[in-house]
Order: C-alpha cells, then sequence, then structure tokens
C-alpha cells in the first residue's frame, strides 16, 4: 500500500485502501480472498503526517478446539504517524514510521500486516461454545454427536 506524498499533503477522509497479501508477504496470516481492507483518514501534523482509520479483518483463523477454518469480519483500529523526527522513531514506539523529506513515497504494506499480527488473538475459538472434536472418535462435536460421547 504506497501513500505519495502529495495525497498525504492534501489529507484524504474515510479512503478505502485495497492491499493484495500472498504467500511470500507472511507465512502464519491468511486472508479471505488475498485481499485487505483499510481505511484511512490523513492529515498533516509537525514533522509528518498522522493517519487513523481501521483495518477490516477477514483473516482466516483455525478454530483451536475443533479445527475448523473460520474468519471473523470485525475492525481494527489503527493509528500510525508518519514523521521525519529521528527522536520519535528511537522511542520504540512502534506507532512511528520514519518517513524523510527526501522520499515521495512510502510503502505501510508490512506496518500493516503487523498491526494485524499483533492483535492475533491467544485462543482462536470458533465460537464461545464450541465443543470441539471427540477425543476417542475425532468427530467434529458441533456439527455431529457420537455415540462414544459420555
Amino acid at each position: 500500500m504506497i501513500l505519495s506524498r502529495s495525497e498525504l499533503d492534501t489529507g484524504f477522509k474515510d479512503k478505502l485502501f485495497e492491499i493484495n497479501i500472498d504467500n511470500t508477504d507472511t507465512v502464519d496470516l491468511k486472508v479471505l480472498n488475498n485481499r485487505l481492507q483499510c481505511n484511512l483518514n490523513s492529515r498533516k501534523i509537525k514533522n509528518g503526517y498522522f493517519l487513523k482509520g481501521y483495518i477490516v479483518n477477514n483473516i482466516i483463523y483455525n478454530c483451536d478446539r475443533c479445527l475448523d477454518s473460520f474468519h471473523k469480519n470485525n475492525r481494527i483500529s489503527i493509528e500510525l504517524t508518519l514523521t521525519k523526527n529521528i527522536q520519535n522513531i528511537n522511542s520504540g514506539n512502534y506507532d512511528f514510521i520514519y518517513f524523510s523529506d527526501k522520499i515521495n513515497e512510502i510503502n505501510i504494506k508490512y506496518n500493516i500486516i503487523e498491526v494485524l499480527l499483533s492483535e492475533y488473538p491467544m485462543k482462536i475459538l470458533c465460537h464461545d461454545e464450541c465443543e470441539g472434536l471427540c477425543l476417542q472418535c475425532g468427530k467434529n462435536l458441533n456439527k455431529n454427536k457420537c455415540s462414544c460421547k459420555n
């Protein structure tokens, strides 16, 4: 997702971006239709630009209990600051991205992927009441009851 300095200078509101994701971008992240959608607003600030918006989370997950694949259509908030101020970059805050005055465009695709990965849940369940797999026969108990379940 490449942003040009000229569009950042003029600013934008509720601009929809589609980002193509392929296997070389990330090994652990599968995205529905290999596309992420991101809605951003930008405004000029001292020493750079401020981006705020959301990413449509269409990651394909595998449930930890039943192993079925599913996806969620929730929104993940994102705030990024593109700046030439080195002190902000060295602060260790990952919301700051170095953007020199000498560069006319910047690719923030991997920063957006990073935000998605940081929001990746520790325990992945297709739904709260997921019954998982039968420990004896391996059937998905959400779809079928088995004769060996006590």
